[in-house]
């Protein structure tokens, strides 16, 4: 009984699933985000954090690969993974309050 109230006291999550999920967001936010017109997207990379500018930069005007970035930046490939997606996210977000069209 007592391992069947500790089963049902946390429950499991399957990890492939949870990262697909996370990818579909991810691309989807990546997709929105090349849609944006130049001159808007401008304003935004000017507005946001240089950090997040710089990265996104890198990955998509430069056209860097992840493991590029990580040796410029000296961080391991998830860091840089993340880096790449709270950049867009930060982008997304800041788009959004100033465009509401």
């Amino acid at each position: 009984m007592d391992y069947a109230r500790a089963k049902n006291k946390f429950p499991t999550q399957d990890i492939e699933t949870s990262y697909e999920v996370n990818d579909k967001q991810d691309q989807a936010n990546e997709e929105e985000l090349m849609g944006i017109r130049a001159e808007r997207l401008a304003n935004i990379l000017s507005e946001i954090d240089p950090d997040h500018k710089a990265i996104l930069l890198m990955k998509f005007q430069d056209g860097f690969s992840i493991k590029d970035i990580m040796a410029m930046t000296d961080l391991n490939e998830s860091a840089v993974k993340m880096r790449i997606k709270r950049a867009k996210t930060h982008a997304l977000e800041t788009y959004k309050t100033h465009y509401q069209d």
